[in-house]
């Protein structure tokens, strides 16, 4: 009796291991798991089952579940999770795009352009600005040395600033020709000053210009401290006469007529335009011929220079004392051959 009832309890066990191990073997498959050894342990909730029965044939048919959500979790070392839903997110006003015309607006102040540079430019001491480009918007030429001296300014206003780099500062000759040339200011400037706000270049171009019309251009930048850098052009139309020094149009002076007691302080303009340096001698003579004073202008300098001069003059006589009134003769002469250029009147009233 008592070996019939072993017998049935054995075979009792051997069904219930097989059941539960097939159980195993269904959810293991599930999570992609896998159960190997002899006794590997299994937590399902709070029961334990403890396996030693060998491996079975993958011919086996296993029990499926039927959804995730069914499966309790099962872990053999580490614990192995069901795979988690992806939550939706929902748009909000922060989060919907932006029309490219709203990203453009919020773009940050970096990747806006910094304000163009300003710049001045003198030949031979002389502002194009103030002087010469009226001259240019009437239609007449501007003429220039063929080898002249260039102050160039630039500035820009508070808080951007100017590129501290030489080498960011040129000037381009004939820009767009095949013959176009382009200088560094960096080696061509015996003076250079560059600051925050402001800088200056003072030197004499590097060769002879031709006879003709040129364009030159000069470029300047920012510093792209406060922006994307920009970069200025001042583009000048000039001329160069090429033959013996003459005067070009008709020479003038200012104020007229001369008060010697209300103009006392500014004295006399004498203007004309030089078509090339050259020495020049300005004689004055009153209305009895006698030389009232005698000007001498250098070569390069003020007077003597290729292009527009104003020539100043303090009224004083070379006998002393000061000019009374009069209608006096302004001759301008070239020193090195004696030809007169040019005569005007001169008047004076108090």
């Amino acid at each position: 009796m008592h070996k019939i009832l072993s017998i049935i309890l054995l075979i009792t066990a051997l069904l219930l291991s097989a059941n539960v191990f097939a159980e195993v073997q269904s959810i293991t498959s599930y999570y992609g798991g896998e159960l190997t050894g002899k006794n590997s342990t299994l937590q399902l909730g709070t029961i334990y089952f403890s396996i030693s029965s060998p491996t079975p044939p993958a011919s086996e048919a296993t029990t499926q579940l039927a959804t995730p959500e069914a499966v309790p979790i099962i872990t053999e070392g580490p614990i192995l999770k069901a795979p988690e839903a992806k939550p939706e997110i929902a748009l909000t006003p922060e989060t919907k795009p932006t029309s490219p015309a709203t990203q453009e607006a919020k773009l940050p102040a970096a990747l806006t352009s910094e304000p163009t540079p300003e710049i001045n430019v003198w030949f031979d001491n002389r502002s194009y600005q103030n002087e010469l480009k009226s001259l240019s918007e009437k239609g007449e030429e501007i003429i220039i040395s063929r080898k002249p001296k260039i102050k160039l300014e630039v500035k820009i206003s508070s808080p951007y600033s100017l590129n501290s780099n030489a080498e960011n500062y040129s000037i381009v000759l004939d820009s767009g020709d095949t013959s176009a040339k382009t200088f560094s200011l960096q080696s061509l400037s015996t003076t250079q000053q560059i600051a925050l706000n402001s800088a200056v270049f003072e030197y004499s171009f590097p060769e002879e210009l031709p006879d003709g019309k040129h364009t030159l251009t000069f470029i300047a930048k920012s510093s792209g401290s406060r922006g994307l850098a920009s970069q200025a052009e001042q583009k000048l139309n000039v001329v160069i006469k090429s033959g013996p020094v003459s005067i070009v149009g008709e020479a003038i002076h200012f104020p007229s007529p001369y008060s010697p007691t209300k103009h006392r302080s500014s004295g006399i303009t004498l203007q004309y335009t030089l078509t090339t340096n050259a020495d020049i001698d300005i004689y004055v003579f009153s209305v009895a011929g006698e030389i009232a004073k005698k000007i001498t202008c250098m070569s390069g300098s003020e007077g003597g220079t290729a292009g527009l001069n104003k020539t100043k003059w303090d009224g004083n006589l070379d006998s002393g004392g000061i000019i009374g009134n009069g209608i006096y003769i302004a001759t301008i002469v070239a020193k090195a051959d004696g030809k007169i250029l040019k005569k005007l009147k001169i008047n004076v009233f108090d």
